[in-house]
């Protein structure tokens, strides 16, 4: 449902034809990842991207999921958005 353009109704007439892969997710390190890297994830903005990294240059490495709760930018909902899609 988070597919662009794609409502309630159009999904209803395809979800029959629609299956999920079992395969692994590949993770962004957030630790050594580049603007380019990040802005990969439609999840984030250009401005919490910025914030992601300049977070990470003042402060050093990231070592968990609770130190990006440390982002203003990011909010709760944002956090758990990408939670699957990085590592540390």
């Amino acid at each position: 449902m988070e597919v662009y353009g794609l409502d309630s109704v159009k999904y209803a007439e395809i979800k029959d034809q629609v299956s999920i892969s079992n395969a692994p997710l590949k993770t962004i390190n957030v630790n050594t990842a580049v603007f380019d890297d990040l802005k990969r994830n439609p999840y984030l903005s250009y401005k919490q991207i910025n914030a992601i990294i300049q977070y990470r240059k003042q402060h050093g490495n990231y070592s968990g999921i609770a130190d990006l709760k440390k982002i203003a930018i990011l909010n709760q909902q944002t956090i758990d958005k990408i939670a699957p899609y990085i590592s540390f």
